[in-house]
């Protein structure tokens, strides 16, 4: 940890954690006296995997913005006419 002195008041700035190995809640005193367990290596892949191709956003399409703003919405609702 750092120290930081701001007007006279001090600021100590918390530690960078790896959350998959060191989690802030880990130190939580409720659960102290808990037991600690971590997934298992081909779990953790298939998280990692499911967070990078479904929860990362996605890359911007110009052209495809563009073309979504210009096509008329009945095309994606499929209503009739």
């Amino acid at each position: 940890m750092t120290c930081t002195q701001f007007r006279s008041v001090s600021y100590i700035e918390p530690e960078k954690r790896n959350f998959l190995v060191n989690p802030e809640w880990i130190d939580d005193p409720d659960l102290q006296n808990g037991e600690v367990d971590f997934l298992p290596g081909v779990e953790l892949t298939f998280w990692r995997d499911m967070i990078d191709k479904y929860l990362l956003p996605l890359d911007k399409d110009e052209k495809k913005e563009v073309w979504l703003k210009t096509t008329p919405s009945r095309i994606f609702i499929r209503l009739p006419l």
